[in-house]
């Protein structure tokens, strides 16, 4: 029987097997105790960069299972979220407890012992969350159930909102995220030192060059408050491999929230809106329920990578330690599997074989294991199932994920941060999907699109908090612009129309 092509899910740049092997294994595990199928992707491993590719036909079929379990069964829906909370609670009490010091007085046992404990803590809170994405990731269940009972209760009470725009307003969580509570702490020190004539100076006043180490090196309290928040949250940009947010970063944001004015706390508003608009619309309990369920699993998402990021961040000196025990670069360290790293720094291991890894590796989950091939093997799965396709209409659909006026503008398309230099204020980001390390481009858009992701992915929770516009899910959106192509964007009705130059005026 003919193979089913691949679909491309994700991309990530710069992601080592230390995170992601097992996930096949243990999501196959948790969805054939549940719904007698596998979870069924592929993942490709080139050179620190991660794709995942699924079975369309076979996801749908799936997606289709976990969402009538999840539409009929409360309990089940609050176990998952349950167990996904639970999960990002121990990774961060986890995180807490890593050394950031001393490491090199480790016996290697003691940095093995790390990443033993590290493997058990990740994979756990890597597999979680993910029941909930098989329904989004081909058949959009939840979210089209959602439109559909939107658009049904719009038109039984004439409320004058658009359905893609209620669908953003009930989707957005009104619990803080980690960034969100970042932005606030950072905003209410913004306007202590605003009001201090020597800390204010050389926030506002120092060049880049000169400003970290002002800040270091001055006894002002207010100064030293900030470089105690860049401390704890250097890890906002880190992602998985870094490098971390620097504290000029943290310092040129207090200087826009001085230069802009106060905060206006966005939870608030959106917990109002909110309210109101459930009053107008009258939804059915069924309904309110399932948007109750998709704040949480937004949140649950948006925390759940948080902690992912925090501990990746915390995980670093063990990292550079290791690599030096063991005597092998970055790259070759970001192709060993996580129990290999213990393995290795206690007896070693053939660097020949990981080696061969790095460069090209496929781990097939399609038959409910992991099927590692390399090499050659490796090169014809990819060529003969993993396609990227295109499209040359005019109009191209996706999901809207944060409101926002049509907006106008020419394509850069930023996968990975060595592409940032291309943007300018005022672009289009188009991206297969965004992650932390791409924040200072999308800070320029004037709106936000992406290929991959539904209601719960990265770029839909930041766009959310930046107050852009954004369209995600919008099928071979990478692969058909091209860099510099004017489009339009209405992200009120999730649609990207291509331009000529002549259109814009």
């Amino acid at each position: 029987m003919e193979e089913e092509p691949l679909v491309l899910l994700e991309e990530l740049h710069g992601i080592p097997l230390l995170l992601v092997g097992g996930y096949l294994k243990d999501n196959n595990e948790r969805v054939r105790k549940w719904f007698g199928e596998y979870f069924a992707d592929v993942f490709v491993f080139r050179k620190s960069v991660g794709e995942f590719w699924y079975p369309r036909k076979y996801f749908l079929k799936v997606g289709k299972k976990v969402f009538e379990k999840i539409r009929k069964d409360e309990e089940f829906r609050k176990f998952l979220n349950r167990e996904t909370r639970e999960q990002i609670i121990a990774l961060n009490k986890f995180s807490d407890s890593l050394p950031s010091k001393g490491v090199e007085n480790f016996s290697k046992e003691e940095v093995a012992h790390w990443f033993d404990e590290f493997n058990e803590k990740f994979r756990k809170a890597h597999s979680t969350g993910q029941i909930e994405q098989l329904m989004e990731i081909e058949g959009n269940y939840l979210t089209n159930f959602l439109i559909d009972a939107l658009s049904q209760a719009i038109g039984k009470k004439g409320v004058s909102i658009g359905v893609q725009e209620a669908f953003s307003l009930l989707t957005t969580p009104t619990e803080p995220t980690s960034l969100a509570i970042e932005e606030g702490a950072l905003a209410a020190l913004a306007k202590e030192i605003a009001a201090d004539r020597e800390a204010r100076n050389v926030i506002m006043n120092c060049g880049e060059k000169e400003l970290e180490n002002r800040i270091t090196n001055s006894g002002n309290p207010l100064l030293k408050k900030l470089v105690a928040h860049w401390r704890e949250y250097a890890w906002i940009l880190f992602n998985f491999v870094g490098p971390e947010a620097p504290l000029s970063y943290f310092a040129n944001k207090a200087r826009e929230q001085i230069t802009k004015g106060e905060r206006v706390s966005e939870e608030k508003n959106t917990l109002k809106n909110k309210e109101m608009l459930l009053r107008e619309l009258q939804l059915d309990s069924e309904s309110e329920r399932l948007f109750d369920y998709a704040r949480e699993i937004v949140w649950l998402k948006g925390e759940r990578k948080n902690a992912m990021y925090r501990i990746c961040w915390r995980m670093e000196p063990l990292v550079r330690e290791a690599c030096k025990r063991m005597d092998i670069n970055r790259e070759l360290f970001n192709a060993l599997f996580p129990w290999e790293v213990g393995e290795f720094l206690r007896k070693g291991l053939p660097k020949k074989e990981i080696e061969l890894r790095s460069k090209f590796m496929v781990m097939d989950g399609r038959k409910g294991g992991e099927e590692v091939l390399v090499g050659e093997a490796a090169s014809s799965f990819y060529a003969r199932l993993c396609v990227r396709k295109t499209t040359d209409e005019k109009e191209l659909r996706g999901t809207c994920a944060s409101i926002g006026p049509i907006v106008r503008g020419r394509v850069k398309i930023i996968n990975k941060p060595s592409d940032m230099h291309k943007m300018s204020e005022g672009d289009v980001l188009v991206s297969f999907q965004t992650d932390p390390n791409l924040v200072p481009a999308m800070k320029k858009a004037a709106a936000i699109v992406t290929e991959a992701g539904g209601l719960t992915c990265h770029a839909a929770i930041v766009s959310r908090e930046m107050r852009l516009p954004c369209v995600v899910g919008v099928k071979h959106v990478t692969s058909s612009l091209k860099d510099g192509e004017m489009v339009e964007v209405d992200a009120k009705l999730g649609i990207v129309r291509r331009l000529k130059d002549s259109d814009v005026h």
